[in-house]
């Protein structure tokens, strides 16, 4: 299937930003524009035709000829005169009418599980809520879920959702001749207004209010949130200071506002001398140690009452996990009061993988959670969420997270989740297990089986009462 990414426009309103640089080349997060659509493309694009025009060459030096395996080919679109003439550059790549592909603006921002979403049905159109609507094309959605109608700029929106620059269509879509807006320019709307009304497009839902047309909207997404990052760490000297670093240069090209606490309780190791020597260097790195060691649990509550800004972020110190997938999290912030992460696939020995699931069973069966992975360690929170939460004192396992799920949905939080992917610890040792660790065996220290036990039934305790 080919993949059509619509590059060429000047992003005007973007001012000094794209004087010398195409928007699609713009930095969102730990990314840019476009670079954000070619890694998050599915396995089904095995062809990529980008449409480039305004500085163009910048892109083809980026990307190159090939990009994760999949052949890019340049096509220059000579006139600017809108993204319908930018699509009907491509048409010769597309020889059989009822040949399915993929459209997608360059400065558009979408989630990998949008994109996927988009993939399933045989057309669909992504469509974003808008907090004003009336500068949009908005869409009439039908009860089952169909786009039906779209209005530009109406002055009584019928909704709030408006149409976004990705979708998936068919070679009919060069059939349709576009209407020449009042400003000169030919847009893909007006021949995507006639597509729908013969065919069935589904709705993809987007992001809601992200968009970026002004230079101010890549500023706020970018910097318009203050962040605490913290990470338990217990005997991970070969780690910690890796992970450091990556997690400050992350936090260095998202936010203005940040910090990164270190919560080693009982290390025994260098663990503690590698913070304070990086804390010469990073001056937003506070290590708060401890001489004991009051378990997982212990660990996560020092995090989650140290830390002063508005949003919480925590992840384990062993970097079994991808910080940039923190934008994944963070695009779903404004929608959800939490975001959890759940492992795609989870790179562990097959003893810790039975013992995970036999736990998110048990939680689901006692506490009726139904979240997909209830401890992964990669987690967002609106700090008013942990603000709420009256901690038992005493649990020392990650039966923590379900507290903090159940006061969640008792107090009326949203929760959503999102893949991310967890990869095989390759330095230092998990402080749970004993013995030697292999592809298959992995022998958890009977302390911990015994502590998650109480703590499950400390939590049940507190579930009956009803004391959240």
């Amino acid at each position: 299937m080919k993949a059509v990414i619509l590059a060429a426009g000047k992003g005007t309103r973007m001012g000094n930003l794209t004087k010398d640089m195409p928007k699609p080349l713009l930095r969102v997060g730990s990314t840019t524009l476009l670079g954000n659509i070619l890694d998050i493309l599915p396995t089904e694009v095995d062809e990529i035709i980008i449409v480039i025009g305004y500085l163009g060459n910048a892109i083809k030096k980026e990307f190159g000829d090939y990009y994760n395996n999949k052949r890019i080919y340049y096509v220059t679109q000579e006139a600017l005169d809108g993204t319908a003439g930018a699509v009907f550059a491509t048409q010769q790549y597309f020889t059989q009418k009822n040949e399915r592909f993929f459209i997608i603006y360059g400065d558009e921002y979408p989630t990998k599980e949008q994109v996927q979403e988009c993939f399933l049905h045989e057309f669909s159109w992504l469509c974003r809520e808008m907090s004003d609507p009336s500068q949009s094309g908005v869409a009439t959605i039908s009860p089952d879920g169909h786009i039906v109608e779209v209005v530009e700029k109406p002055e009584n929106p019928k909704s709030n959702f408006v149409v976004a620059g990705m979708m998936v269509v068919n070679a009919e879509i060069f059939d349709y001749k576009p209407v020449q807006h009042e400003n000169g320019e030919y847009y893909l709307t007006s021949m995507m207004d006639s597509f729908i009304k013969d065919r069935k497009v589904r709705m993809v839902k987007g992001t809601k209010d992200v968009a970026f047309s002004y230079a101010e909207d890549i500023h706020n997404f970018n910097i318009n949130k203050s962040i605490s990052v913290f990470l338990p760490a217990y005997n991970e000297e070969k780690s910690i200071g890796k992970g450091i670093l990556e997690i400050s240069n992350y936090l260095k090209s998202r936010f203005e506002d940040y910090e990164i606490l270190i919560i080693s309780e009982g290390s025994t190791d260098k663990t503690n001398k590698i913070v304070r020597d990086l804390q010469k260097e990073i001056h937003n790195l506070r290590l708060l140690a401890k001489d004991k060691s009051y378990g997982y649990a212990g660990a996560l509550r020092t995090g989650f009452k140290s830390a002063t800004k508005e949003l919480i972020f925590y992840t384990d110190g062993d970097r079994q996990f991808d910080i940039k997938e923190m934008d994944k999290l963070l695009s779903l912030i404004d929608e959800y009061d939490i975001v959890t992460g759940y492992k795609i696939k989870r790179n562990d020995p097959l003893m810790r993988i039975w013992m995970s699931d036999l736990y998110n069973l048990t939680m689901r069966l006692v506490f009726g959670l139904k979240l997909k992975d209830v401890n992964c360690a990669f987690k967002l929170y609106h700090k008013y969420v942990i603000d709420n939460v009256d901690f038992l004192p005493d649990l020392t396992q990650g039966v923590i997270n379900a507290e903090i799920y159940l006061t969640a949905y008792k107090k009326g939080y949203t929760i959503g989740e999102v893949g991310v992917h967890h990869f095989h610890r390759t330095e230092g040792f998990a402080s749970s297990e004993f013995g030697r660790r292999g592809k298959i065996i992995a022998f958890v220290r009977p302390k911990t089986i015994m502590g998650f036990l109480m703590d499950t039934f400390k939590l049940w305790k507190k579930a009956r009462k009803g004391v959240f």
